[in-house]
């Protein structure tokens, strides 16, 4: 509703007969419910209560980081690990030293017939595949 002296208020409006406009609330108020009355002041029990549950928080909160950050980097030196010896693996030479019995000497190599590969190709292409 517009009061008289307000923008939007039409001039038909008498002053004498309207309501004065409601007083603006409190700061901080609780609408509908009364402004909350300032806090008393703690005493010295509640303030070590509360500085010893933060330095428990505080010191178990630290624990579990570093927790944390050792099994992070145990994890790191464990995938390190196993990306050296799939490196190693892969560079140990085509003959390997391993010992070789009378046995595998006999066996032939199993190949796929006429498995012969151009290694000139005419049309530029990506050479042997293997």
């Amino acid at each position: 509703m517009a009061y008289p002296g307000m923008p939007g208020c039409p001039p038909t409006v008498d002053p004498a007969l309207t309501a004065p406009p409601p007083p603006p609330p409190p700061h901080m108020h609780g609408y509908p419910f009364p402004p909350p009355s300032p806090p008393r002041p703690r005493t010295a029990e509640e303030i070590e209560m509360d500085n010893r549950r933060h330095n428990e928080y505080n010191r178990r909160f630290k624990r579990r980081w570093e927790e944390r950050k050792e099994r992070s980097r145990r994890r790191r030196a464990a995938y390190g690990r196993y990306f050296q010896s799939i490196f190693r693996r892969n560079q140990k030479p085509a003959e390997s030293p391993t010992p070789e019995d009378s046995t595998s000497k006999d066996k032939e190599v199993a190949t796929t017939p006429t498995q012969e590969v151009d290694e000139n190709p005419a049309v530029g292409g990506s050479g042997p595949k293997q």
